[in-house]
């Protein structure tokens, strides 16, 4: 008897289309639509407007909205920042638009919410005149409290703790890591140690791609940087990851397991059999701060932060950092190219020189980082502690 023939397509429906698409979007991006979305909802609600959102038709839905922009406020009645109201107007647009309800319309560029985005940014001008136009930026991390926190306890590899603290660390630091994104979700496998072919030397590279803010499922090249080793340093990243990893427990799979509080002379598994809790990789950077004595509470993204920082301030051109940070975009890359107060303090005093006809200094120089090294995309390997960039 004939088999039945296979079918040569899938017969996924439409219920099932909606839900592969909600999966690809990142949960941090989901939670922020959802948050837009209340908020216009109770906007309405408290004007006496019984429909929901989504069942608005676009004329209506832009009435509305041209109206909103000029009366948000926050829960406690306050205004809300420049950057805050930006963000709910974004959220908004990609509430509709995602599954389940994928509008159509586009509350940024249809030509009938033109009012309302003219009013948009009207809103915009008055918020920056009430002194709501300020946006903080995750903190870079000092050089002063990165050698203060590289010379502490906390990130010793000779204790469970401190081994995974020091991993992480230098895993969210030189791969520029955004946050909490797909920590927990990190393997053994996720990363590799490979030695370059030229030269010898030993790195740590992402071996697993992965679905980021930034980068979803259409893009073809794989972003990431380099953890090179440091083999005259005691902390050594590659080092520290090889110990690491020899030290797991076998029988989870995850990159970041419990800590163990207690080893004796025989103990070879440093770390539970359970991953680590995600309040633990939450708070990650702040913790770490406290226990380390750091000047200020450092957030996870300062690591990000941080890495690209130092990228941009030793010479090395967007396109380079945009390989590490896997941004899209020169214009996103610019909230690293930051003055710090220090380097304005100097200038200042260049300015307070020149009224007193005293010689003013001279300008800054970037400040070089040694023992770094970027792997670009043609495979270009750069030893930075002995190439100078302009």
């Amino acid at each position: 008897m004939d088999q039945p023939k296979r079918p040569r397509f899938g017969t996924l429906n439409q219920s099932e289309i909606n839900q592969k698409r909600e999966e690809v979007i990142p949960t941090a991006t989901r939670k922020a639509n959802e948050k837009s979305a209340r908020a216009l909802q109770a906007y309405l609600t408290e004007k006496g407007i019984n429909s929901k959102i989504h069942e608005l038709e676009p004329v209506e839905l832009a009435t509305h909205l041209a109206s909103y922009y000029f009366n948000a406020r926050t829960v406690t009645g306050e205004l809300y920042k420049r950057s805050s109201l930006d963000n709910f107007r974004h959220g908004i647009n990609r509430y509709l638009r995602s599954p389940p309800y994928n509008k159509k319309f586009d509350i940024i560029k249809d030509v009938e919410f033109r009012e309302a985005n003219d009013n948009f940014r009207a809103a915009l001008c008055d918020l920056k005149s009430e002194g709501k136009g300020n946006t903080t930026h995750y903190p870079t991390i000092s050089s002063a409290d990165l050698q203060k926190l590289y010379s502490s306890e906390e990130l010793s590899i000779h204790t469970p703790r401190g081994l995974f603290n020091k991993v992480q660390f230098d895993v969210r630091y030189y791969f520029c890591r955004r946050g909490q994104e797909n920590i927990r979700c990190m393997k053994k496998d996720t990363f590799k140690v490979e030695i370059d072919s030229d030269t010898s030397a030993k790195y740590v590279v992402k071996a697993q791609d992965e679905l980021t803010k930034n980068h979803r499922g259409q893009d073809q090249e794989t972003f990431s940087g380099f953890m090179p080793a440091n083999p005259s340093s005691d902390s050594c990243p590659v080092r520290s990851f090889e110990k690491y990893l020899t030290k797991l427990n076998p029988s989870c799979d995850a990159l970041w397991q419990r800590p163990k509080d207690f080893l004796t002379a025989s103990s070879t598994e440093w770390y539970y059999n359970s991953p680590v809790g995600e309040k633990t990789l939450r708070d990650f950077m702040k913790t770490l701060s406290n226990k380390a004595g750091l000047s200020r509470v450092y957030t996870n993204h300062s690591c990000r932060t941080t890495g690209a920082t130092v990228l941009s301030q030793s010479g090395f051109q967007p396109a380079q950092v945009m390989a590490i940070t896997g941004h899209k975009s020169v214009n996103s890359l610019a909230q690293y190219q930051r003055v710090s107060s220090g380097e304005k303090l100097v200038m200042g005093s260049a300015m307070s020189s020149a009224l007193e006809g005293r010689p003013t200094p001279a300008a800054l120089s970037a400040p070089r980082h040694t023992n770094l090294y970027i792997r670009f995309n043609q495979l270009a390997y750069v030893e930075a502690n002995t190439t100078t960039f302009a």
